[in-house]
């Protein structure tokens, strides 16, 4: 998660909208093409997508939508 901590409410476990927040997966070498999932900049929205396709970095990311929510 990244943004500013207040957008962060302790008192509800809640995050704000000006939090991001994702996920990510690690395949260290593979490409998008053998992963099965479109490289970073072919997507838009939320779609799950492989950044730094090939090299010992690559990763899936994985974003959540921006909206308010209890965490």
């Amino acid at each position: 998660m990244l943004g500013p901590m207040s957008a962060y409410q302790p008192a509800t476990n809640a995050v704000g909208k000006e939090i991001q927040s994702w996920q990510s997966v690690h395949f260290p070498y593979k490409t998008a093409a053998e992963i099965g999932l479109p490289e970073e900049g072919q997507v838009t929205g939320t779609m799950p997508y492989v950044m730094a396709s090939g090299t010992y970095w690559s990763h899936v990311m994985i974003e959540h939508e921006n909206e308010p929510r209890q965490k």
